[in-house]
């Protein structure tokens, strides 16, 4: 575990190292006056350059308070902090601040190569956010509900709240509705795998599945929060999108960094220019901070973006296409509308009478990193 030291730092080290130890007096004011602890001096202590990579192709680390796991295609491999641990270096500030307990997988995802399909088997739903994304991934709800009174489907959606396979749906219904699940399930582990592949240079949009006649999102359904759970797991820039002139800002990726591990661009305008984000997505990211010089991070190094929007890509062409993995939200969340679509307003924290990961406890908070690291797997 590795952190960041600056030169008052070590002058306070060693001062009360001193005092602590009743060291005399004339010693301790020879100390303070020597130019050997000055910045300028302390600048010559000798530099070792420590590899910070926590994945490669095959694997991903997480690091926690009390465990370091490491995640690959079939395992979860699971070691003590207070044990022999893998060989790597983490920032003290990257450390996960949770103490964790691996628990049973809470899902299965299978591939028919016959017919080319996949398929989920939900274990549990103990995630509270596992609970979120199966709702935000029933877009035949509302054929759920069909017929019912407003008394039967209080009791309905009692018994089904979480259920992606009602019996109240077709075959088919259901099918759609787990390739939504699955599909979100998929995106949560390309961002938190840190590898980038050459081939796969993708880029994480979410939009709505209920778009009007004018080409418009309805919002509110729960596609924000999505990217924002990564703040609890990795390092994250987040960028206001609504300003349709963002990408005329030639210091808009001044807050990211080498360590940067995910930059999320949060409710896109209508008409955001996603073609200024190209060469972000296949290849280097340029950072220009204010008043310093500008540098270059390599695209294995450069964060993975997402971007969430009320409205759809306007021109998508092959150069797009290929930079973009979809993700689609259905409109569960929503709010009560005049036009008669929605008699009520529902959010997740009605779903859950609190909110995610703010007024979670210990167990809470285990549950939902147990299941990102499956999605990681």
């Amino acid at each position: 575990t590795v952190r960041k030291i600056k030169p008052r730092d070590i002058r306070v080290f060693i001062n009360s190292f001193l005092k602590e130890r009743n060291m005399p007096v004339a010693l301790r004011n020879m100390i303070i006056r020597s130019s050997q602890l000055n910045e300028s001096s302390l600048s010559n202590i000798e530099q070792v350059d420590l590899d910070f990579t926590d994945y490669s192709k095959e694997h991903q680390y997480f690091f926690f308070n009390n465990e370091t796991w490491k995640i690959t295609a079939t395992n979860i491999e699971i070691k003590r902090n207070s044990q022999s641990t893998f060989n790597a270096y983490v920032w003290n500030d990257d450390i996960i601040q949770h103490n964790v307990k691996r628990l049973q997988d809470a899902f299965i995802i299978t591939y028919n190569a016959a017919l080319n399909e996949f398929d989920i088997t939900i274990h549990h739903v103990h995630s509270k956010y596992f609970a979120y994304l199966i709702n935000t991934s029933r877009i035949h709800w509302q054929r759920e509900d069909a017929g019912l009174t407003d008394e039967e489907k209080q009791e309905y959606w009692a018994n089904n709240k979480f259920n992606i396979a009602s019996d109240r749906l077709t075959a088919d219904e259901i099918w759609e509705q787990k390739q939504h699940l699955i599909n979100k399930i998929f995106a949560i582990g390309y961002l938190l795998h840190r590898y980038k592949s050459p081939a796969r240079p993708w880029c994480v949009f979410a939009m709505d599945n209920k778009i009007s006649e004018m080409r418009e999102s309805n919002g509110g359904t729960g596609k924000s929060l999505f990217f924002k759970s990564f703040n609890h797991l990795m390092n994250t820039v987040s960028l206001g999108g609504r300003d349709p002139k963002i990408t005329e800002n030639k210091h808009i990726y001044e807050r990211v960094t080498p360590y940067t591990d995910f930059l999320f661009i949060d409710d896109a305008a209508q008409y955001l220019r996603f073609d200024f984000f190209f060469d972000s997505i296949t290849g280097s990211m340029v950072v220009n901070p204010k008043n310093t010089s500008s540098f270059e991070i390599p695209f294995e190094q450069s964060p993975k973006i997402g971007i969430a929007s009320n409205y759809t890509l306007r021109n998508i062409d092959p150069s797009t296409s290929r930079r973009i993995l979809y993700i689609v939200f259905s409109d569960w969340y929503h709010a009560k509308t005049e036009n008669g679509d929605y008699s009520e307003t529902r959010t997740v924290f009605d779903d859950f009478n609190k909110n995610l990961f703010f007024d979670y406890d210990a167990d809470e908070w285990n549950s939902d990193i147990n299941f990102f690291v499956e999605c990681c797997r």
